[in-house]
């Protein structure tokens, strides 16, 4: 600890702050088999994978292609922890000896989120932060949580955006269900704070009582038990459930929507189609409407998107919807930079998916608004609509 107060924390920068990756644990790692729950698999719901060919070719390998398509899952499971404590503005989960929980903020293969998450906690709260990565009981600071809670599971971090809360945090609600079926414990759900209207709408579907759920309020919560499901992905699984606990319900007896659906990015300040007008002249031919997804509530856009036959727009969180259509084609619009995460996502939905590459207005910027060559488009949509 001398070393530490020899250090002086305000002369302490963001290239000080105190991580270090042997310090990840994975969850799996913590306890033994009766406090870790495998979740059961979810059968009849007509969910498979698509069949269709790999939609990117060689030409998209190289610095511009920020993920690869080639991926596997493990299995879900729920676990509980002691003594964990919650930290900074994206809540990373500590335990008592000062370890980093992965599955608290991400995946394990992702270790840049549990580092980018810690050096913000530093920076923002340095005190308390060392304090918690020396032992929660560390008598050397006197910083403390601004609350605390007895069971709790984490339905927060810096990601909260409507892809990322249906992908990342709803799911975590299959485990914690499968938790209180198991234990009888009922734990506080800790959202976002001051939370979008589709986080709150979401969670009253699933007839979750939002008043009992707790705000994020940094800088830090103790948890006696923190009830840690795996870190949700985009597996069949999950999908599965969200399809049966949410599309279901809301559109039973549904049988009118529209069926192309342009999902716009006009009000957004980036990755937005410069040459709209253009493409919508397109798009018009074809039948498509166009929507901004932020002007429907979270219950309009599920059923909206139930039955559409074709989904259309730029990479962005709207195409999320895509969930809630079945066996419908997927057309995704990039700029420069290629991202397979709604790929993944058509995949695994058995929709079948096309990407268009357009150009960058900004060509070194990753989110660049574009431009979308009308021509290209039309053929795309003769070939495949």
């Amino acid at each position: 600890m001398k070393g530490i107060f020899r250090t002086g924390v305000r002369n302490l920068t963001p290239n000080h702050y105190p991580f270090k990756p042997s310090k990840v644990i994975k969850s799996r790692d913590l306890y033994d088999k009766d406090r870790l729950w495998e979740l059961p698999t979810i059968d009849n719901d007509q969910l498979d994978r698509s069949e269709s060919a790999h939609p990117f070719g060689r030409e998209y390998e190289g610095e511009n292609f920020l993920q690869s398509c080639e991926y596997t899952y493990r299995e879900d499971f729920v676990c509980e922890i002691d003594n964990i404590r919650i930290i900074g503005p994206n809540g990373v989960g500590i335990t008592n000896t000062g370890e980093f929980i992965a599955d608290s903020i991400t995946i394990p293969q992702e270790p840049v989120r549990i580092e980018e998450s810690v050096r913000r906690a530093f920076v923002k709260y340095p005190l308390l932060t060392l304090q918690t990565l020396n032992g929660i009981h560390s008598p050397y600071f006197s910083a403390s949580p601004s609350q605390s809670l007895e069971y709790a599971c984490l339905l927060h971090s810096k990601w909260n955006n409507y892809y990322h809360w249906l992908i990342e945090h709803l799911p975590k609600i299959r485990g914690v269900r499968h938790y209180e079926a198991q234990t009888r414990n009922k734990p506080t759900l800790i959202i976002p704070n001051d939370p979008p209207p589709y986080v709150l709408e979401s969670l009253k579907v699933l007839n979750i009582d939002t008043s009992a759920c707790v705000e994020w309020n940094p800088p830090a919560i103790d948890v006696d038990t923190l009830v840690l499901p795996a870190y949700p992905e985009a597996t069949p699984e999950n999908l599965r459930w969200l399809r049966r606990h949410i599309q279901a319900p809301l559109t039973e007896g549904q049988h009118k929507s529209q069926k192309r659906i342009y999902i716009s990015r006009g009000n957004a300040q980036k990755r937005k189609i410069s040459n709209e007008n253009q493409i919508e002249d397109v798009l018009d031919k074809f039948g498509f409407k166009r929507v901004l997804a932020e002007d429907f509530a979270f219950t309009q856009q599920v059923k909206l998107f139930s039955n559409a036959e074709v989904i259309l727009g730029p990479h962005g969180a709207g195409l999320t919807n895509m969930i809630w259509a079945n066996n419908a084609k997927i057309i995704e619009l990039h700029n420069n930079y290629i991202r397979d995460h709604y790929y993944i996502l058509a995949n695994n939905l058995g929709h079948n998916y096309q990407p268009i590459q357009g150009r960058s207005i900004k060509p070194d910027d990753i989110n660049s608004n574009l431009i979308i060559d009308p021509s290209e488009l039309r053929r795309t949509l003769s070939r495949i609509v």
